[in-house]
């Protein structure tokens, strides 16, 4: 549990907000935030680009004249106060519930998209086999809506098979799931789960051909419901998601660094104070026929930050993405940025090269761009047009040799670490309770990420609507459970219900009772099992007859014993 608090800075209050509290999390969470890392390249596709951005910088750092060269000497400059609305942009009934939060991005026009072509995906597949066409039903949108319930409730009550929700077991099965839906009707939902026609999808050749068109109405759907739904506050921050996945895909990241090693990258923005993700695009790898002028880096920071232009805001990003001619751009667009930085970077002033001791800085600035390299236990540079060079620096305690000492840390490292971790708090968000499950298809992974960052954004939607309330934020699980419960809405897809125990503990009329037969497969008789009766190879006795009230299996010469005793 303490890597979970130190992988984000975070409080305690809003850890505890986001996972509720208990004695041992009390006990074991430290929340100090850790130290500025500095991102390897990850991939080597990343390597080529990085290959191409430098051979572009370098062109155009032969341009530069005197009147733009870096300087040692410091001097301030205006920024632009933002001062747009931010917040909840639809009108919130008073009580609404969690189901409604997560209607404003998971609307019930994408819940009849999967309704509909997942019927289409099983009667194409089920076109040659007859018997099994006969026997399929076609999904409702209730139905779906309650195993998406019953797949958040899977991710908060973990099982290591999926069998064993519907064991008989109860210590193990889950008697709610069971209830509402039969095993073989999840499993086949989920074996036909789908969110495109097939028949319409463009081949490899065709000019209109889409790598994610399997899922670009889903992903098209989330993104403009989240973007509808919430305006960012000032500080923006652009990072990297993965989507966990091992297996054959063209466009596959390989992430040695990397927690998640393998699988399907995608890029985000989101704000820094809560983590709502307002952009996000799924990397597609290395593409021939498009050009990047400045590098992979630069064309992903400006295309998240699109919506965010021209409002004053501040966008944060790590060395990865950070250039000067970034900087430069960005801040034409009226935009204001902050990030790390790799010394080895093209066009940056000859001061980054130097090498410092613990608690130095240099810096040196280039119009309203300011170039800020510190060391405390390593190296760390930036590139700034938010932070103004008198801006004091704060005495921080470390240690060297054994000694406490304090060294001076600058304002711009504060404002980074402060307002760089909005991706790293999605990504944490989704981490935890995650419903969905494996699969063969890779586009349905691409789905359980959709579903679950909305599950994400709506969390936030919520806990901010509170706060403006004046209540107490809940726990993530509470969220979860009240959503599963809402999307559930009493949903039960079983034709026979078991009796309970209290009905079965009530004493009855014999008269009242008969002993019929039933199709489908032999139970074990109650009354057998309670004798203690067995046939004759030590198995249980089993029985197609019960009785037509109670819905018991008993066997005929039993159906008497047994409301005798009742």
């Amino acid at each position: 549990m303490k890597n979970m608090a130190e992988a984000l800075d975070v409080t305690a209050e809003e850890y505890h907000d986001i996972f509720g509290t208990s004695d041992e999390e009390d006990a074991d969470i430290d929340f100090e935030g850790s130290d500025i890392e500095v991102q390897q390249i990850d991939s080597d596709e990343e390597l080529e680009d990085e290959a191409e951005e430098s051979n572009n910088e370098d062109n155009a750092a032969d341009a530069i004249d005197e009147q733009t060269a870096w300087s040692n000497e410091l001097s301030d400059f205006v920024i632009s106060q933002f001062n747009n609305q931010c917040g909840i942009k639809v009108d919130v009934p008073p009580e609404s519930k969690s189901d409604f939060f997560f209607n404003l991005i998971f609307s019930d026009e994408l819940i009849d998209l999967i309704v509909r072509e997942t019927n289409r995906y099983a009667r194409q597949k089920l076109a040659g086999n007859n018997t099994r066409l006969a026997k399929w039903n076609d999904a409702t949108r209730q139905e779906v809506k309650a195993y998406l319930g019953i797949c958040i409730v899977m991710g908060i009550n973990n099982l290591p098979r999926l069998a064993m929700y519907w064991s008989s077991d109860p210590l193990i099965g889950n008697t709610g799931i069971q209830n509402i839906m039969t095993k073989n009707r999840f499993e086949e939902l989920s074996q036909y789960l789908h969110f495109s026609n097939s028949e319409t999808e463009p081949q490899r050749d065709e000019e209109n051909f889409d790598r994610l068109y399997k899922v670009r109405s889903l992903l098209s759907g989330v993104l403009e419901n989240s973007q509808k739904a919430y305006e960012p506050s000032k500080n923006i921050s652009i990072d990297e998601g993965m989507i966990a996945f091992k297996g054959r895909l063209s466009f596959r990241q390989y992430l040695p660094a990397k927690p998640t090693k393998y699988g399907i990258k995608v890029w985000m923005a989101a704000d820094s104070k809560n983590g709502y993700v307002n952009n996000f695009s799924v990397y597609l790898g290395k593409e021939v026929n498009v050009p990047r002028a400045n590098g992979l880096g630069y064309d992903v920071v400006m295309k998240m930050a699109s919506p965010f232009l021209k409002k004053h805001r501040h966008i944060f990003f790590d060395n990865f993405f950070t250039s000067t001619k970034l900087m430069e751009d960005l801040l034409a667009q009226d935009t204001y940025a902050c990030g790390t930085v790799r010394s080895n970077r093209k066009d940056l002033p000859p001061c980054a090269k130097n090498k410092l001791k613990q608690g130095e800085k240099v810096s040196a600035q280039r119009g309203k761009i300011i170039f800020t390299k510190w060391h405390d236990k390593r190296d760390v540079s930036f590139l700034s047009t938010n932070v103004l060079p008198s801006e004091p620096s704060r005495l921080v305690p470390r240690k060297k040799n054994g000694r406490n000492i304090q060294i001076e840390k600058p304002r711009v490292a504060d404002v980074y670490t402060a307002d760089m971790g909005g991706v790293d708090r999605t990504n944490q968000l989704r981490s935890f309770y995650f419903a969905g499950y494996s699969s063969r298809k890779w586009y349905r992974y691409i789905f359980w990420f959709l579903f679950n960052l909305s599950v994400c954004n709506s969390f936030i939607l919520e806990s901010v609507y509170r706060t403006n309330q004046g209540e107490r934020k809940r726990p993530m699980i509470n969220f979860r459970l009240d959503l599963a419960k809402q999307l559930i809405n009493g949903f039960s897809q079983r034709k026979r219900k078991r009796r309970s125990q209290e009905a079965l503990n009530q004493p009855v009329a014999r008269e009242e009772h008969i002993s019929v037969h039933v199709q489908g497969r032999k139970r074990k008789c109650v009354q057998c099992i309670q004798a203690g009766r067995r046939t004759a190879k030590g198995y249980k006795v089993e029985t197609r007859f019960e009785c037509s009230l109670c819905k018991v299996a008993l066997c005929r010469t039993c159906h008497n014993e047994y409301h005798a005793q009742a």
